[in-house]
C-alpha cells in the first residue's frame, strides 16, 4: 500500500515538472523545479526503505551500457492528472504550489515518516516556498507596471 502511494506521488511530481515547464523560467522557478526533482528522487530512497525493487540494477556496472529508464513518470498513467491552469503566471504558480501542498499533506498522511520521508518532505516544501517567491515576483512586476 505505502509503495503504491510513494509511487504515485512520484509521478504526480513528475506531471508537475512536466507542467511548470510551461512557465518561463527564471532563478526561483528553477530553484522551485529542483525541488520538485529531489523530492522525487528522495521518494526513491523511501521506495527502497520500503523495500520495493531497485528499478536501475544496472546502473552501477560500469560494464553495462545499459541506461534504465526513469521509473514512476507520469506518462505511467497519464489519467490521474489534471492540467495546470495557463491564462496567466500567477495562476499556474499558485496551482503548483496548491498540487505541492496537497503532495505534502497526502504523504504525511499515509506514509510512516523514516528519515527519506523527511528530506522528501522538505525538498517539496522548499520547492513551494520557492514558487511563493515567484509570487512575489510577479507582484513587484505588476506594482511596476501599474506605477511606471
Amino acid at each position: 500500500m505505502e509503495q503504491q502511494i510513494v509511487k504515485q506521488a512520484r509521478m504526480k511530481i513528475d506531471h508537475l515538472l512536466n507542467q511548470a515547464k510551461a512557465i518561463t523560467p527564471n532563478r526561483e522557478v528553477a530553484l522551485a523545479l529542483t525541488n520538485l526533482q529531489r523530492g522525487g528522487m528522495w521518494l526513491g530512497l523511501v521506495l527502497a526503505a520500503l523495500g520495493a525493487s531497485n528499478p536501475y540494477p544496472e546502473s552501477t556496472d560500469p560494464t553495462s551500457a545499459k541506461i534504465e529508464e526513469r521509473a514512476d513518470q507520469a506518462k505511467d498513467s497519464p489519467d490521474m492528472f489534471e492540467g495546470m491552469p495557463t491564462e496567466n503566471r500567477t495562476q499556474s504558480v499558485k496551482w503548483l504550489r496548491l498540487n505541492i501542498q496537497n503532495l505534502v499533506d497526502h504523504l504525511k498522511m499515509k506514509v510512516n515518516y523514516n528519515s527519506e520521508l523527511l528530506v522528501a518532505l522538505q525538498a517539496l516544501q522548499e520547492s513551494k516556498m520557492w514558487f511563493g517567491q515567484e509570487l512575489n515576483n510577479i507582484r513587484i512586476q505588476e506594482e511596476s507596471k501599474a506605477t511606471g
